[in-house]
Parts: structure tokens; sequence; C-alpha cells
């Protein structure tokens, strides 16, 4: 039997209330794989990509908290992770071949590191922008206007980050050997 509770919701129909319960929880959820990827990355030594992740954590929940109408958490409806209506296919399911994004590991170096961020914000947008072309609601468009507006600012924030991370770095020195190498039997 179909569960009506698990089908997939019409983005169409949402509220405004609902919208901005949604981009909050993705902000949120972004905030939050941004700061453990932070951890990851100091607990291997590569405290210059860190800070750019600390940096992009402040950016990130610098536009939660500027999204428009925010109201009280308490009076936002609740949503679990399953109920989400946006998806990034691009990102959630990472295909293999010619489209797949560069490695994220300890190593990666600062632009590199922006370029992915960028790419997982400019995905974001375009859901708050398709979106906002779904909608019946001319409050509800009004709500995701706005919201897709501060995620555009938090992309040009990005990508000013990125150039003067690219500037600092000399164009794209090349990033240090491992600097924990395998144990190899010579």
């Amino acid at each position: 039997m179909n569960d009506p509770s698990n089908a997939p919701r019409d983005i169409g129909a949402i509220s405004a209330a609902e919208a901005l319960a949604h981009a909050l929880e993705l902000t949120h959820d972004s905030a939050s794989r941004y700061a453990q990827l932070q951890a990851c990355l100091e607990a291997h030594h590569n405290q210059t990509a860190a800070d750019l992740l600390g940096r992009v954590v402040e950016l990130t929940l610098a536009t939660a908290s500027s999204m428009p109408g925010l109201t009280a958490p308490e009076q936002l409806p609740r949503i679990a992770p399953w109920e989400l209506v946006w998806r990034c296919p691009d990102l959630l399911a990472m295909r293999l071949g010619d489209s797949a994004p560069t490695a994220c590991n300890h190593q990666i170096d600062g632009a590199e590191l922006l370029r992915l961020v960028l790419r997982r914000e400019r995905c974001a947008h375009d859901c708050y922008a398709n979106a906002c072309e779904q909608v019946a609601s001319p409050a509800t468009q009004k709500m995701l206007t706005a919201i897709a507006t501060r995620q555009q600012e938090q992309i040009a924030r990005l990508e000013a980050l990125l150039a003067s991370s690219e500037t600092a770095a000399g164009g794209g020195t090349p990033a240090p050997g491992d600097l924990d190498p395998p144990n190899r039997p010579e």
C-alpha cells in the first residue's frame, strides 16, 4: 500500500512559512556539514582549508539569520529531513563520469574547496529559483524570491572569498606532498 504521508510534496502548494522553514533547514544543514568537514581538515592538519571553511560556516549562518520574514523557530512548521521538498540530484547522487566532482580529501587546497562549496550553494539557489516558478501563492513567491536573493548574495561573498584565496595563493601553488605518507616496506 502507498502511504500518502510519504508521497513527495507538491512544491506548488507550500506556504511562505513552509518555504522559509525548508530554506532554514537546508541552510543549517549546510552549515553543519561544513563544520564537520572543517573539524576533519583540522584533524588532518590542513589549517588553511579549515580556516576557509570556518569563514564559510559564518557566511552560511549569516545568510540564515538574514532570511526574510524570520520568525521565532517555534512558529515555523517542523520539517523532518525526509520531508524536504528540494533535492539537488547533482550533489546528493554523485554520479561517476565526466561530470564527477573533484574528490574532497584532507589535502584539498582552499581554492578547490571553495569551488566545491560554490557548487553546492549554486545548487541551493537554483532550487529556490525553480520553486519560486512553481508556487501558486504570491506570498510564497515573494518569500522564495527574497530567499533566492539572500542565497545569491552569499554566492557573491563566496566568489569574492575564492578570488582573494586564489590571489593569496599566488594563482594556485601546488599542494605540499602527503604529510603522513603510508608506511611501505622497502
